[in-house]
């Protein structure tokens, strides 16, 4: 069984990196707004059938949409948090709680009735290789690794946004202390509206990946929020390297423990992990 370990760490760190884009918007809004966004996953959704009628329409790679689509989800941002979160947020946790999930089961079920359950598949068209390593008995196809690359580019671009950047040194600044911040100069309101606007960004370029090789249909949200909480809270929410840590760390364990073990220990061992870890770091591995 060993033979197929190279394989099975493969696996493990694309489920990673699938929950992980999941959870960077989630750590984001937490991070710096306290705003626990229960609708990223239909972010997300709404992301992959931009897509898939992309691809469908115009007969090119998702992969060419995917600025468009981070463009549009990042003002799709922007008004969100103008028309509904900017309203909440002196609310008490459990409404903006409640106000995210609701939104999330309006978009879902919008869907239902605009597209239907039906799952549908995006037909890329340039990346159809399969390389082999006969070395390592390992198989690598293009479709795997194209999301591969949108997710570790998307994590690096976010954290140069919130370390290298005078906006990020907002961000940070706000999220430390709002009434500081503005003592100094720094609007709170645009840091929140760019801060949500980036993090329904990073739903629309984890769209674009997860369509490379994931169905779409209107609950494929649901599938992964759970574990992209989960995740966030492992690595720290507001912490992009920790959400990649704690994202990959999941994967690997689904991925070791599906193959090796019994399937259903694979969820109880991410669930210990994320015990075990909150009970020595409450803030996560590097949370702020």
């Amino acid at each position: 069984m060993l033979q197929f370990l190279p394989q099975v760490l493969w696996e493990g760190v694309i489920i990673g990196l699938i929950i992980s884009m999941v959870a960077m918007g989630i750590s984001l809004t937490w991070g710096v707004m306290y705003i626990v966004n229960f609708a990223q996953g239909e972010l997300l959704m709404i992301s992959m059938f931009m897509s898939f009628f992309f691809t469908v329409y115009t007969g090119l790679d998702p992969l060419i949409a995917l600025p468009i689509i981070i463009v549009v989800m990042y003002f799709f941002g922007t008004l969100l948090y103008k028309v509904l979160i900017k309203k909440i947020m002196s609310a008490t946790v459990l409404s903006q709680l409640l106000l995210t999930f609701s939104l999330g089961i309006l978009i879902m079920n919008l869907s239902l009735i605009t597209f239907t359950g039906r799952f549908r598949t995006v037909s890329t068209q340039y990346f159809t290789e399969v390389h082999r390593f006969e070395s390592l008995n390992l198989f690598i196809a293009m479709n795997r690794v194209i999301p591969v690359i949108i997710c570790l580019a998307t994590a690096a671009v976010l954290y140069i946004i919130l370390n290298k950047t005078q906006l990020g040194r907002a961000i940070k600044a706000t999220a430390l202390n709002k009434k500081a911040a503005s003592l100094v100069g720094i609007d709170p309101e645009k840091a929140y509206t760019r801060c949500v606007g980036i993090s329904c960004a990073t739903a629309g370029a984890g769209g674009v990946a997860f369509s490379y090789f994931f169905y779409v249909f209107p609950h494929v949200g649901m599938v992964y929020i759970i574990f992209a909480f989960v995740a966030a809270c492992i690595g720290g929410m507001g912490s992009i390297p920790g959400v990649l840590i704690g994202g990959i760390a999941m994967g690997l364990i689904d991925s070791i423990v599906g193959t090796y073990f019994n399937v259903s220990f694979k969820y109880l061992a991410i669930f210990m992990l994320y015990i075990i870890i909150i009970y020595k770091r409450p803030k996560g591995l590097f949370g702020w």
